[in-house]
């Protein structure tokens, strides 16, 4: 099976955070050229998961309840598109998820996450593949946290900071003790925020405690986002593919990839699928 990692798509952004939410922004019309390339060129489409760690919209250009809904409206319709295409879609939520700017969360919309990305899962972070059909992908077991789940606390408040807390990592320790998760052909956990390089007001606050409840655990596959910075982090933490996507809209001109990879083959066959540039210059 392939694994297409997005990141950081910013629905409803605009390069220069002024975008008008009544209008298609620049980062949303990227995001469906995406999008159509990806359903046009990547065939079969069972074989492949998509895999988006967060800030999937922008929750920044306006600060209005109806304004950043309406980002979610945007956001459910285009992936609605790969859903429909036959792909399996696997999203986690980011700090622009949770409100406006990035660095103002509020539960609420954490819940809209959930509504409008999730099919309404109400159930408990981490979430083993499909939210709503929970276990293994084609004997992959995908596992997706939210590193704002413990971020809205009075200490975090303000800032594009991330923590996931520790019934959280409590629960990911018990899945990946679990025999099917032990037996899986290979364990992948992405989440939004960066664990290994942290600036100043970003950074994931239990990276360490991230780190000492998988060691050891054999996980394959650490997918991220929100640095914007598109590296490689390949060996950290002993896990043999660590990805950065960088924006995958490329939101201010910063770096992005559209990474695919495939869990069976080794890490040098991995490759940038490139869906915002033309549909001959990339081989599936």
């Amino acid at each position: 099976m392939h694994i297409l990692h997005l990141s950081d798509l910013h629905i409803g952004g605009s390069d220069s955070l002024s975008g008008d939410s009544n209008k298609s922004s620049a980062c949303t019309l990227r995001c469906e050229t995406v999008i159509n390339n990806i359903i046009a060129g990547c065939k079969p489409v069972s074989d492949y998961a998509v895999v988006i760690t967060g800030d999937i919209t922008d929750g920044g250009t306006v600060f209005s309840s109806g304004g950043i809904k309406k980002q979610y409206a945007d956001a459910a319709a285009l992936l609605k598109k790969l859903h429909k295409a036959g792909f399996v879609v696997l999203p986690v939520p980011g700090n622009h998820d949770y409100g406006s700017m990035g660095v103002h969360p509020k539960k609420k919309y954490g819940k809209l996450f959930r509504e409008m990305l999730l099919d309404n899962y109400q159930g408990a972070y981490p979430i083993l593949g499909k939210a709503k059909n929970p276990g293994l992908i084609k004997k992959i077991a995908f596992i997706g946290l939210d590193s704002m789940e413990a971020a809205i606390t009075r200490d975090y408040y303000y800032g594009a900071q991330g923590k996931i807390g520790d019934p959280q990592l409590k629960r990911l320790k018990a899945l990946l003790d679990t025999d099917k998760v032990k037996r899986a052909d290979a364990r992948v956990i992405y989440l939004h925020h960066h664990p290994f390089s942290p600036e100043p007001n970003m950074e994931l606050h239990d990276a360490a405690e991230l780190q000492a409840a998988i060691k050891g655990k054999n996980v394959d596959i650490l997918l991220f986002g929100h640095n914007h910075n598109g590296w490689k982090w390949n060996g950290w933490w002993d896990i043999t593919r660590c990805y950065d996507a960088g924006t995958s809209t490329r939101k201010g001109g910063s770096a992005g990839y559209h990474r695919i990879m495939d869990p069976a083959k080794d890490h040098s066959t991995d490759y940038d699928g490139d869906f915002l540039g033309n549909l001959k210059s990339f081989v599936v």
